[in-house]
């Protein structure tokens, strides 16, 4: 199974950090490893800073209006289920879990599903940054274009 860890970043430091992913993927993989509570709560507070809250009831609304149609989607008010294709060949399964500072998006099969999710995500806001701690994998959902000034 894979598991993403989906964070709103602040506009500001999603443009800063843009090509520099690998110094915010630390900062939250020290703060899984921190052993220390004094040094874990600096790490808290440097992460609330970097962030945004995500709204509970708008991106639940967001999410039904935007999965494709032919999705079958259970939700209740923190929690959607998709399931793609159930064929054996293309079995495809995601659960999106929302909290207040992150969404946690868990999948198993091919891709299709947590596609899904991510091209919804992706056109509700620009600077979801989905990290997997497991494979040490990060991204932005939607990549920020930076202009270049000469």
């Amino acid at each position: 199974m894979r598991n993403y860890y989906i964070y709103l970043l602040k506009e500001d430091v999603a443009y800063e950090y843009f090509g520099k992913e690998i110094l915010i993927f630390n900062l939250f993989l020290e703060k899984l490893q921190e052993q220390s509570p004094a040094h874990l709560q600096i790490l808290l507070n440097q992460i609330r800073y970097i962030t945004n809250p995500i709204s509970v009831i708008e991106i639940n609304r967001y999410i039904e209006k935007n999965l494709p149609v032919e999705a079958v989607y259970k939700q209740n008010t923190t929690e959607f289920l998709y399931h793609a294709a159930n064929t054996s060949k293309n079995y495809s399964y995601a659960k999106l879990e929302i909290f207040n500072r992150y969404l946690k998006l868990s999948s198993e099969g091919s891709y299709d599903a947590e596609t899904h999710f991510f091209e919804v995500l992706r056109k509700y806001n620009s600077c979801f940054l989905a990290m997997d701690f497991e494979n040490r994998h990060f991204g932005w959902l939607n990549p920020i274009k930076q202009e270049r000034y000469i």
